[in-house]
């Protein structure tokens, strides 16, 4: 399976503690009437978590959309819990509920127990874990897709529809932003589509085959970065080393190369093609959380939320 973002940045930010394919861990947390939620209460049956916070405007879209959705497969074995931090917003949330006609729990978590065991950085973040705890996409923030996001991941866990299908529609909704280009970069911008959905496997080959067809050195970063999330860094590297000694002057390319150097376990180069990104990219949020996780790693947390801070303020920008 596949996750879906909207980009490099709300990928990484999206949830730190959780991978795509791992089971979530569990919880137990308190909804509005009382009574207590768990992980276990969801067996065999596909769960999505929208983790929400108070007077946000893209928070409560995303809760409205999961409702909607509930109501879409009501004859399917699918639930929905959302969970907010602040004790104190608990009137707000139960005017949201009536206003809204919510028909799923909405839960606190005032410790950030929940929010700190799957490292939620962004709300909204939406999770869709299939019946057997596995955790299988994610959404960060509100993407312009959201809705169609949403709709289809949940259509594929509930088995409406096949891979196949979830892939195309995926891809064809967006097919009209790189429409009139030539053949190589039509196919180069499907490739950036589906790596902004997080879609590796079927980005790999569409990538493989472009680099073999154009030196091109976007093409590369964009393909090692992709064989980096699928864990298989060896070859990776075959396509990112050659970049490093061109000493390209890119934010994307740099910032591949130092994802290559963490996952080598060397933070000190990681860092420095890091600090010279920063310098030159006009996006820096992706940049500031990768230096984010290397001074939390240094223990320097200070920095380290810092980094994180400024990283958030970019990508949300006003609420």
């Amino acid at each position: 399976m596949t996750s879906a973002c909207f980009g490099d940045a709300s990928s990484a930010m999206g949830l730190r503690n959780v991978e795509i394919g791992a089971s979530v861990p569990a919880f137990s947390v308190r909804a509005l009437d009382g009574t207590t939620v768990e992980r276990d209460a969801f067996q065999d049956r596909v769960l999505l978590v929208v983790f929400t916070r108070p007077d946000h405007e893209k928070s409560l879209k995303a809760l409205i959309a999961a409702q909607s959705i509930l109501e879409a497969n009501a004859d399917a074995k699918l639930s929905v819990l959302a969970v907010a931090t602040q004790e104190e917003a608990d009137q707000y949330f139960r005017r949201i509920v009536a206003e809204n006609h919510l028909t799923y729990p909405i839960a606190l978590d005032p410790q950030r127990k929940m929010y700190g065991d799957f490292g939620v950085v962004v709300a909204p973040t939406t999770l869709l874990i299939d019946g057997g705890g596995i955790l299988r996409f994610v959404i960060p923030h509100l993407p312009i897709s959201y809705d169609r996001q949403l709709r289809l991941h949940t259509e594929l866990l509930l088995g409406k529809i096949t891979t196949e299908d979830h892939q195309q529609q995926l891809a064809q909704a967006d097919e009209s932003k790189v429409d009139g280009q030539d053949p190589w970069t039509r196919r180069l911008g499907l490739a950036r589509i589906l790596i902004d959905q997080r879609n590796w496997e079927q980005a790999v080959p569409i990538l493989t085959k472009l680099c073999a067809e154009r030196d091109d050195p976007l093409a590369a970063a964009l393909l090692g970065t992709a064989l980096l999330e699928l864990n298989r860094v060896d070859e990776a590297a075959t396509y990112l080393e050659p970049l490093a000694k061109r000493e390209l002057k890119s934010p994307k390319i740099m910032l591949a190369l130092a994802r290559l150097e963490l996952r080598r376990g060397n933070d000190n180069a990681a860092e420095q093609y890091l600090t010279g990104a920063l310098a030159i990219s006009p996006a820096k949020g992706p940049i500031l959380f990768e230096l984010g996780r290397i001074h939390e790693k240094r223990g320097d947390l200070n920095k380290a939320v810092e980094c994180y801070r400024q990283a958030l303020e970019e990508l949300l920008g006003s609420p």
